[in-house]
């Protein structure tokens, strides 16, 4: 795993470090809590549309906020 493969962690890991030693880009790591059943519709999602989790968290919210 290299820091810069974006969708490379698991859920629930410790990324802090690895997302401070990174270099400065155009991107951040962003973390939210939510419950076990939004994270498995959110995976299932994922697992349909043949996306990452990063993708399909990326794509919903982008799509929220232009609303």
């Amino acid at each position: 795993m290299t820091a810069t493969d974006d969708d490379a962690y698991a859920l629930g890991e410790e990324v802090t470090a690895v997302a401070s030693a990174k270099a400065k880009s155009a991107t951040a790591v962003l973390s939210v809590r939510l419950t076990v059943q939004e994270v498995a519709e959110i995976e299932e999602v994922c697992r349909v549309n043949g996306q990452s989790l990063s993708q399909v968290v990326r794509d919903s919210l982008l799509k929220a906020l232009a609303e």
